[in-house]
């Protein structure tokens, strides 16, 4: 089946390099009398008492359509982001033979992973409360400070080099850095991040955000202050700064004039820039997929190709996106004009260790050199007074294409270069679609999705799309407007089995006003048995 939506809409162009950078709100003890050290601007549990719990929360509370970043020292941390919600456990014969079967307080909770013999350094995430526990099938962990094993590249010196560089990247002295840990609250939904990495996403359900907390245990929290920001409606700004790879641009060097940390808006499309460090932008020319260079007969090699974005792979650079409808997805980037490379990249959306992925190509991307004036494009200027321009590059997407991720609630994306067939060799047992041939020339600065100003859902009458003889067929279409103005969309419906001989089309049109919701219903009776090509535009 399939189903793909194409709404009409108009978006203000114009070009801008605006900095939109973020508020910051106290934190505040809840209730107001804990043990409290607040020395030099940094709030902490006093010593000796470190196995005492502290409870803080912006000041004024957690909101609705707002994102906060609290800065936590990782050394030694636990915390977790209690909902306000309580749940009774259930009693099992595996609990103790009293066990306390009293209310407990709901709470997501998370820990270090510090091994360095035998894991990367990172973040895992435990839901306390058997009504989140259902939401399971996102990442359990995240890599903070990841080190590919040296024997991946045990054979390609051009690889190896490039490991060593990636590994810098990725290395943080986390006994000296704080993480920054992210809570987004939108009408829906409750999503989490470290260092800019979603790592869960669970469904906000009845949760007041004004009775959250963030319940720390033996942590330090950085200036006693969070970071908020205003979420958009529109547009869900990605965070890239843990898989950035490469500092200025050949020939140019490095941009002076823009804001380390900040937002930038280009053509109406915001962007969210990395924080001034070692490198400040993503070079797809690295992309390289390392699954050939692998020794033995693996049974599960579908893992190993398709890890997860918070596995943070040297070289796969994958991005973790919570899902929705998405129509567009901008990209803040430019070529260079280098030999035997590609101008454009390609986007594929897959679920981990999962494959089968979604693969969008980009249009070619201008070269930072060139001197034709663009309305979409931010210039940049060195210190040397050299100018070079980003542009916003836009790739069309279709909601209907993502709808196979909706029950994981997240999907991940990789950037690469152009794609081929990939088969396991020489026994074609497992197969697929990698980055392959020459690198991408592309540099990326910013990373945005645009959201579809009408949702579109198509839901089939009978489970998985199946019906026997005599019945009739049924897809049920909901539009939910999502923007300030009444939206007026026609709809085309078409059924054709499999051999052509059967076809159906019907089409509908509809005025759906702001925040509305309505529903469409398409019914047919196919005259024929087996496969039927379905599609909705």
């Amino acid at each position: 089946m399939t189903f793909r939506t194409r709404v009409a809409g108009l978006l203000l162009l114009h070009a801008a390099c605006l900095p939109v950078m973020a508020a910051t709100a106290h934190l505040v003890p809840r209730p107001v009398r804990q043990d409290l050290v607040r020395e030099n601007g940094v709030l902490s549990i006093p010593a000796g008492t470190r196995n005492k719990t502290l409870d803080l929360a912006p000041e004024g509370g957690f909101a609705a359509g707002r994102e906060y970043t609290f800065r936590i020292r990782y050394a030694d941390c636990r915390f977790a982001f209690v909902t306000g919600r309580a749940y009774t456990p259930v009693k099992s014969a595996f609990l103790a033979s009293n066990p306390d079967l009293s209310p407990r307080p709901e709470m997501v909770v998370f820990t270090p992973l510090a091994d360095r013999d035998k894991t990367a350094y990172g973040m895992r995430v435990v839901e306390d409360s058997p009504r989140i526990t259902s939401w399971r099938d996102n990442s359990d962990s995240l890599a903070l400070n990841y080190v590919m094993p040296p024997q991946t590249f045990a054979t390609i010196d051009n690889v190896a080099r490039w490991q060593e560089k990636e590994a810098g990247a990725l290395r943080h002295d986390l006994a000296r850095e704080d993480i920054r840990f992210g809570v987004a609250i939108t009408a829906t939904h409750l999503r989490f991040s470290v260092n800019g990495v979603l790592l869960r996403q669970l469904p906000r359900e009845d949760i007041d955000p004004a009775a959250c907390v963030l319940r720390l245990q033996g942590v330090t929290v950085a200036a006693g202050t969070a970071e908020v920001a205003e979420l958009s409606p529109r547009f869900l700004v990605i965070d890239i700064s843990e898989r950035l790879n490469a500092s200025g641009l050949p020939g140019f060097g490095t941009a002076t004039n823009l804001p380390a940390g900040g937002e930038v808006e280009v053509g109406g499309v915001p962007f969210r820039l990395p924080p001034r460090q070692k490198f400040d932008h993503l070079d797809l020319a690295m992309s390289w997929m390392d699954a050939a260079m692998r020794g033995g007969y693996d049974e599960t090699e579908v893992w190993t190709r398709w890890r997860a974005a918070t596995d943070k792979v040297p070289l796969r650079y994958q991005f973790r996106v919570p899902f929705d409808h998405y129509d567009t997805l901008y990209v803040l980037a430019a070529s260079g004009d280098v030999k035997d490379t590609v101008p454009r990249f390609t986007a594929q959306f897959y679920l981990p260790k999962r494959g089968r992925p979604v693969n969008v190509a980009s249009p070619d991307v201008p070269a930072f050199q060139a001197k034709a004036e663009v309305a979409d494009s931010l210039i940049l200027r060195a210190a040397t007074g050299k100018e070079a321009r980003l542009y916003l590059v836009r790739v069309p997407l279709e909601p209907g294409r993502f709808t196979k991720f909706s029950r994981a609630g997240y999907f991940d994306m990789e950037l690469t270069k152009e794609v081929q067939t990939y088969r396991t060799y020489p026994d074609p047992l497992t197969h697929s679609i990698h980055g392959a041939g020459l690198p991408s020339s592309v540099r990326v600065f910013g990373i945005t999705f645009g959201r579809a100003p009408l949702r579109t859902t198509f839901d089939p009458g009978a489970l998985a799309n199946l019906w026997t003889e005599g019945e009739e067929v049924s897809y049920t279409v909901g539009l939910e407007n999502t923007t300030d103005a009444r939206r007026r969309v026609r709809l085309a419906f078409a059924a054709r089995s499999y051999d052509g001989m059967d076809a159906y089309a019907d089409d509908a049109g509809a005025s759906v006003g702001p925040g509305e919701k309505k529903e469409l219903k398409f019914t047919f009776k196919p005259k024929r048995f087996g496969h039927y090509h379905v599609t909705l535009v």
